[in-house]
């Protein structure tokens, strides 16, 4: 009887330990928006960053719909820039390029991912920005070069 419950102690706790304990490799990160382009305009969008062992998630706090998924291995470069308009360098080249976005007071972090076939923009919070882009360095391996001002 003893040895019963002991092989079941055994089987069960490491099952038991992982639900308990996330893997430590994924960060979630709320307070952050995605531009969305929907026809000549853009949007943003409320969204969950999701930052897993192996892939960068983008999914919608409404919904809980996944926008983006983009494998850690696929992302090509990740530019973060302090401005008004996000802005990222194009083919390689050391010009910066700007999004129509609507009117924006004052500046904002931006966060840059581009795969070889997308991208996504991502306006970061001001308690955030210093968070989430350590982490995501850590997990991806991939340096977020800083263009233009930084805060």
């Amino acid at each position: 009887m003893l040895a019963n419950r002991l092989i079941c102690c055994l089987l069960v706790a490491p099952f038991a330990i992982m639900t308990a304990y996330p893997d430590p490799a994924d960060a979630t990160f709320g307070r952050v928006k995605v531009l969305v382009p929907i026809g000549e305009k853009v949007e943003e969008t409320d969204v969950t960053l999701r930052l897993g062992a192996d892939r960068l998630t983008i999914t919608t706090v409404e919904g809980n719909v996944e926008l983006k998924n983009f494998p850690y291995s696929r992302i090509k470069e990740a530019s973060y820039s302090y401005s008004k308009h996000p802005r990222w360098k194009e083919g390689g080249k050391k010009s910066l390029v700007f999004l129509p976005v609507f009117f924006v007071k004052g500046k904002r972090h931006w966060l840059t991912i581009e795969t070889e076939k997308d991208f996504a923009v991502l306006r970061l919070a001001k308690d955030n920005y210093r968070v989430v882009i350590p982490a995501f360095e850590t997990r991806s391996h991939i340096k977020v070069e800083s263009l233009g001002e930084e805060k």
